[in-house]
């Protein structure tokens, strides 16, 4: 792991850590099972990723009631870095994601070691899932569909090793009230940019 990355993640962990030192819930508020498997930090193994546009990747991902909070940092060929802060809430509902390239994904959970993520862009949907290895220390990413990008062929397959785990409770929830339960803020917010038209979630939640 570049220095760099590793200075990123420890500062991610101590604003998660304190975050959860803020909020007060009873001792039965546990990660819940279904997502412990995601919980931990996440690199890239550039031997075996496939056609990814970045130089590398860690993802630090952190419970959150409901799912979890995806926190990506990225560092491009060009040596500059990105960070974005992705909302997992597995609600069948859009979350919009924060940092470099903000968007509203559908998160949808297969079962305890896979999960699903949709998102538009410029009225183009794109379909990733995500898979933990059985021994719980390997993440794959691939591309179900990608409407941008016809050819298959170019489609990365992206491959993560878990450096650290992370257990604990929940963090707050890391997502404003007013995104997740006005629906007005999600179309104005994905007209303005471009991404889909107004009734791009209720066409989009039938097909995931």
């Amino acid at each position: 792991m570049s220095r760099r990355l590793l200075s990123i993640c420890v500062i991610t962990i101590a604003l998660c850590s304190g975050l959860r030192a803020q909020s007060n819930r009873s001792a039965s508020d546990k990660p819940d099972p279904r997502f412990q498997a995601f919980y931990g930090i996440w690199e890239t193994n550039n031997d075996e990723t496939k056609n990814y546009i970045q130089k590398s990747q860690v993802f630090v991902i952190t419970p959150q009631p409901g799912g979890f909070t995806e926190v990506s940092t990225q560092v491009r060929k060009d040596n500059s870095n990105n960070c974005e802060i992705h909302v997992a809430i597995f609600d069948g509902k859009p979350h919009e994601s924060w940092g470099g390239d903000p968007r509203e994904f559908v998160w949808k959970l297969v079962d305890s070691h896979t999960y699903e993520r949709m998102w538009w862009a410029k009225g183009k949907r794109t379909v990733h899932r995500a898979q933990i290895s059985p021994d719980g220390n390997k993440l794959t990413i691939t591309v179900l569909e990608d409407q941008a990008q016809p050819d298959q062929s170019k489609w990365p397959v992206r491959v993560y090793y878990k450096k650290f785990g992370i257990v604990g409770k929940s963090s707050p929830l890391m997502q404003p009230k007013e995104i997740t339960d006005d629906r007005s803020v999600l179309d104005t917010a994905a007209q303005r940019r471009g991404d889909a038209p107004p009734d791009w979630f209720h066409s989009a939640h039938k097909k995931i």
